[in-house]
């Protein structure tokens, strides 16, 4: 009797390790399903990414084309005439001294305007003491 408790008590636990076992093969088949669910839309993101990426890169070579383009059409440092250059030609002084008359012509006015309403006030001034008189 007591052999025959003990292949129950066996038989039972057997059992009970094979639900267990089946259970835990469950869930580990569903844990497989989640990574490879998770690795999948992490991947499809980053080609997202990587697609974008591309574009941008695409439509930047667009652009420098574009530019060199652009610059192959502007004209060369041998054609243009710096602005140095070209007031030196035109007038005989060079950019500076011309700017420094430009100043001094400037200055010149300013004092000469400074004088006139000088003499103005003084005009006033003794027509306001004739009147008085």
């Amino acid at each position: 009797m007591q052999a025959m408790n003990t292949l129950q008590d066996l038989l039972n636990s057997i059992c009970s390790l094979k639900i267990a076992t089946e259970g835990f093969q469950q869930e580990l088949g569903q844990l497989r399903e989640d990574v490879a669910q998770i690795n999948g839309e992490e991947m499809k993101e980053r080609l997202k990414y990587l697609d974008k990426q591309a574009r941008m890169m695409e439509e930047m070579k667009e652009q420098l084309g574009l530019v060199k383009e652009r610059v192959s059409l502007s004209a060369s440092a041998s054609e243009v005439v710096s602005w140095t250059a070209l007031c030196e030609t035109l007038t005989g002084k060079t950019f500076d001294e011309q700017e420094a008359g430009k100043e001094e012509e400037e200055g010149s006015r300013e004092k000469e305007e400074r004088s006139r309403a000088k003499e103005k006030r003084s005009r006033e001034k003794e027509e306001r003491s004739r009147e008085k008189e």
